[in-house]
């Protein structure tokens, strides 16, 4: 497996089309080929290095496929979790909103932050047509917005901030994508996955 995303290398997002491919490659060639750069040319050189392997990965389809579908690009959904919108199971009872009586009076004396308040059916409501939006390409950036939802609704949500991250990336928003990622981290540290992707998605040297 490539050190970095091959994507990323190349600055193209991982729904580009063989033409976008090698039009990328070109121009990155173009740019940091060390004739060009002779100031910086063990940097160019690395960087040119870096775009080949790239290119070669994502010109090829069978690495292309096999690159795409490891484990750690897929969709993460909770376990025991039902797709249907209308399922309300296992969600907690919301809560009215309205102050108790300690509330109130503790309010008459000390200034309370309120806490972030969570919505667990519109998270899950949110999630569901997050996942339902996966099922293609062009529906990536719509998919994006519904799990950013879902993050809204549940700050804590390990997948929806999981996925955001991932379809960040497929739309080739990397640094959003970081964002998702590292937020998925916090959440949840012992995920591997989202420690490979930070890894592989870390922001490049700028020449």
């Amino acid at each position: 497996m490539s050190d970095r995303d091959p994507y990323l290398v190349l600055r193209i997002p991982p729904t580009a089309t063989p033409e976008q491919i090698k039009t990328a490659y070109r121009a990155m060639s173009k740019r940091y080929h060390p004739d060009l750069n002779q100031d910086i040319a063990v940097a160019a050189q690395e960087k040119m290095t870096q775009c080949t392997s790239a290119y070669q990965i994502l010109s090829n389809k069978e690495r292309r496929d096999e690159y795409d579908q490891q484990p750690h690009f897929k969709v993460r959904v909770p376990k025991g979790f039902s797709a249907s919108i209308k399922t309300r199971t296992h969600l907690e009872k919301p809560s009215s909103g309205k102050p108790g009586l300690f509330d109130k009076l503790l309010g008459l004396f000390v200034k309370v932050e309120p806490k972030p308040t969570k919505d667990p059916a519109a998270a899950r409501t949110h999630f569901t047509m997050g996942l339902t939006l996966t099922d293609q390409e062009s529906f990536y950036p719509d998919a994006r917005e519904e799990f950013q939802r879902a993050m809204q609704a549940d700050p804590d949500s390990f997948e929806a901030a999981f996925n955001y991250g991932l379809m960040s990336y497929k739309t080739g928003e990397f640094e959003e994508a970081r964002v998702g990622f590292q937020k998925a981290s916090r959440i949840k540290p012992q995920d591997r996955y989202s420690r490979l992707l930070l890894d592989l998605l870390r922001p490049e040297d700028i020449l």
